[in-house]
């Protein structure tokens, strides 16, 4: 192709590819973007590329890079959900467990004590008793009180 065939791609195609690029992409910049894109590889691949398959070729051209903007697009947004996520959870973690020593702290000594062993620690009743020198019965009563006084808090902090 020579320059002169070139140039009349750029007067007789430009139009109708910004068009099909804008319907696609709906952003004009980035269209703008696609069609001068589209066009500098049609000058790349000049000596290539017949002045009669030219057209196909800028629309193709066109399509396979507005494919590849949508592509990076959900890459992109892909990538932002799970940053933004991850956030989120690393701080709803650092919020809950400001939320869960403030509870604790709410709490009487021996529930704080019991209801950490237990629920914190993974220390079984039996091992609670022993290591707190209680009988068992009372492991257990405290612990439920403790969890009362616990919905309790929640139920405050909530309303």
């Amino acid at each position: 192709m020579s320059e002169k065939e070139y140039n009349n791609c750029v007067n007789l195609f430009s139009d109708r590819l910004y068009c099909f690029v804008v319907r696609n992409v709906q952003e004009k910049f980035l269209s703008e973007d696609i069609v001068a894109e589209s066009y500098l590889i049609l000058w790349k691949k000049k000596d290539e590329v017949d002045f009669i398959k030219a057209k196909t070729f800028l629309f193709n051209t066109a399509n396979y890079l507005i494919l590849q903007n949508l592509k990076n697009k959900k890459i992109s947004q892909i990538y932002k959900e799970n940053v933004l996520l991850k956030e989120n959870y690393e701080n709803n973690a650092f919020e809950n467990q400001n939320f869960i020593n403030f509870i604790t702290q709410s709490l009487p000594e021996k529930y704080s004590q019991c209801i950490a062993m237990k629920d914190f620690e993974g220390y079984s009743y039996e091992e609670i008793a022993t290591r707190l020198k209680i009988s068992l019965p009372s492991v257990k009563n405290i612990i439920y009180r403790a969890r009362i006084l616990i919905q309790d808090i929640i139920n405050k902090e909530i309303k």
